[in-house]
């Protein structure tokens, strides 16, 4: 194997993608299904990253709907992203979100942001 440098690569490049559709879809309103397996790959990449050894760690201190994900409540809502994630029933396979779905999804999501802060300029290309 030949290792060889790319210029403004990184292998981080993948999440940071990942993140953008996120952003995109939380801007927009326009949450589906899939977003949620996008957000537990990003939280499984930023766990790995910050040395976790769950990808639900991440959701400790999160906020939805007011209230702050706990050891407690925790599995609340890695049940809710596994549900979507690796969808087993049929009933869930085609129909769309429901508004609160989205919602929580959304409000996880921007918890995220504000707890994890990525550089923006790196991300831009500035940096």
């Amino acid at each position: 194997y030949i290792l060889t440098d790319v210029e403004k690569d990184s292998p981080f490049g993948y999440h940071l993608k990942v993140r953008e559709e996120l952003r995109k879809a939380v801007d927009s309103g326009r949450v589906e299904k899939f977003h949620y397996a996008l957000f537990r790959n990003l939280s499984e990449k930023t766990a790995t990253f910050l040395g976790y050894s769950r990808w639900e760690e991440v959701l400790l201190g999160l906020e939805v709907a007011g209230d702050e994900i706990t050891p407690e409540n925790i599995e609340l809502y890695s049940q809710r992203i596994d549900l979507f994630t690796h969808n087993r029933q049929s009933d869930l396979e085609f129909r769309e979100l429901q508004e609160r779905e989205k919602n929580t999804l959304i409000e996880l999501f921007n918890s995220f942001e504000k707890k994890y802060k990525f550089n923006q300029k790196e991300e831009n290309g500035n940096g």
